[in-house]
């Protein structure tokens, strides 16, 4: 099959500054009513006009051997020609590598208690201007660093911007959508926008060349605890069992866009049981088939993000009492961490860029993207809206400082305690330290939206680490977990967590469902 088309100048350009301030391309005369008007009938005025902003979408790709691979990005719907622009770094490869491979891709935005919409389309690659595409960019993020503060400060302070000039050295990713699923409930409708385009000299759309066999998973020589596939598997598992937003993803045709739905996993021995997606999106044949699963934080803000993926295959599972159910077996685990704080923005911008300096062998090189000029694209596509100081009311920051100071503090003595835990009371205070973090992150997040700080001191004075009782003290040093310790070290990791769901849903109700489904508070 052939690869994306990829666009060497994202358009014409009279000017320096004309060609930055051109508006994002549209489909010809002839293509742009028919889908858009398709869409616009499929999801109504209202939902359309809710989505057409810069919001966290899974982005599904197939690799060059045939395994579908689920990415959080944030990317923006264009109601008038039915596609969705997102972007990639040219310094990572893979999605790159992935869509010149099969263009055909989907974008899925399904969170709970939010009808599912589901888009599969064919992907266009822009490259050539990087200023141009740049500011095209900020235009759909809303303005330069979109909601996310920190951004415009890469575009405007000249430390950070030569430290993220490799970050913003970007492809635009262009998916046409072909076919519109949604789902509220019931049965899954589609919708077909446009027609699928024929791949030139290869017959069916249908049918694909072999695949290269996919790469076996090396056998690590480090110690089980330190290895960073069986690190993120931990991870991923404490996300799902949390009721973060999951998904599977599978190819039904070679060649074809995959299919992707949520679903609520259950883990065993082997991988994860998963109820099967409604029919006409579950995969066809009881065979084990290539499939990937993922699961991932909500912050459209993108101040805070946490996602684990694994590829593997799927079939029909043989557990008694599991109707329509599914086997997933994992064989690869991929993911990011990506708490808020200056620090991890300064180890991004260095990573991006000894990427960029690396060639690595087997990976084929970027599209060709100009060094854009940071402050020239942010002059260009700022937006008045997105100068705004925050978008929360004043009296939920005392809520989201408390919050913060709590789940510092809490995060502190349950990580002390983990240390010198045996091993039946550890994995309930690894757990318990993993939610205070992500809490403790969330919290964060919000006050770098709102440019809001809190001193050190405050956050990691010794007063405010919470000791644990003298029976827990006990059963740390070595009480089992069935012991009255035992119960009483339990007992005191419910009431933290109590502690900090109660701001929390303080929290929650004062902003009024503002929040997204599936953000960590």
């Amino acid at each position: 099959m052939v690869g994306p088309r990829i666009s060497r100048t994202v358009a014409p350009m009279p000017g320096p500054l004309a060609a930055v301030a051109a508006p994002v391309p549209r489909a010809g005369p002839g293509a742009r009513a028919a889908p858009g008007a398709r869409l616009a009938a499929a999801l109504g005025p209202e939902r359309l006009h809710a989505l057409d902003r810069f919001l966290q979408w899974d982005l599904v790709t197939v690799t060059p051997w045939g395994a579908p691979v689920v990415s959080p990005v944030g990317a923006r719907l264009d109601p008038a020609t039915a596609s969705v622009w997102t972007s990639t770094a040219t310094s990572f490869r893979a999605k790159l590598r992935n869509l010149a491979a099969h263009p055909r891709v989907s974008c899925l935005l399904a969170r709970p208690g939010e009808p599912v919409l589901l888009l599969r389309g064919t992907a266009r690659v822009h490259a050539g201007d990087g200023t141009a595409a740049l500011a095209r960019l900020f235009r759909l993020m809303g303005g330069a660093g979109g909601t996310r503060a920190f951004y415009a400060r890469t575009a405007t302070d000249p430390a950070w911007r030569w430290l993220y000039r490799e970050y913003w050295r970007r492809c635009l990713i262009e998916v046409r959508a072909v076919e519109c699923w949604t789902a509220t409930g019931g049965p899954p409708r589609v919708e077909r926008l446009r027609a699928w385009p024929r791949p030139a000299g290869r017959g069916s759309p249908g049918r694909a060349p072999a695949a290269p066999p996919s790469p076996r998973p090396g056998v690590s020589r480090l110690p089980r605890a330190l290895r960073l596939g069986d690190a993120l598997d931990r991870r991923g598992r404490r996300l799902i069992e949390s009721g973060f937003p999951c998904v599977l993803a599978h190819v039904p045709v070679p060649g074809n866009a995959p299919m992707a739905w949520p679903v609520s996993p259950r883990g065993d021995d082997a991988g994860w049981i998963v109820p099967a997606p409604p029919r006409p999106v579950a995969p066809a044949t009881a065979g084990p088939g290539r499939a990937g699963l993922a699961v991932h934080t909500v912050d459209d803000a993108f101040e805070t993000a946490e996602a684990v993926g694994w590829i593997g295959t799927v079939e029909l599972a043989g557990v008694a009492g599991v109707g329509g159910a599914l086997h997933f077996r994992p064989r690869r685990t991929y993911g990011f961490l990506k708490p808020p704080g200056r620090a991890v923005d300064v180890a991004a911008g260095l990573a991006t860029l000894a990427r960029g300096s690396l060639a690595r062998p087997g990976v084929a090189p970027p599209p060709a993207v100009s060094a854009p000029d940071l402050a020239l694209a942010a002059r260009a596509a700022w937006d008045a809206a997105a100068a705004a100081p925050s978008p929360w009311p004043a009296s939920v920051w005392p809520w989201v400082e408390a919050l913060f100071l709590d789940r510092s503090a809490t995060a502190v003595a349950l990580g002390m305690s983990a240390a010198v835990a045996p091993s039946p009371l550890r994995d309930r205070l690894l757990d318990a330290l993993d939610r205070a973090e992500r809490q403790r992150d969330a919290a964060h997040g919000l006050l770098l939206q709102g440019g809001r700080t809190v001193p050190a001191g405050r956050a990691f004075g010794l007063r405010a680490w919470p000791r644990p009782p003298t029976a827990v003290l006990v059963a740390l040093a070595r009480a089992p977990a069935g012991t009255g310790g035992g119960r009483a070290c339990r007992a005191w990791v419910a009431a933290l967590d109590a502690d900090g769901d109660a701001i929390a849903a303080r929290i929650a109700a004062e902003l009024g469902g503002r929040l997204p489904a599936g953000h960590p508070l």
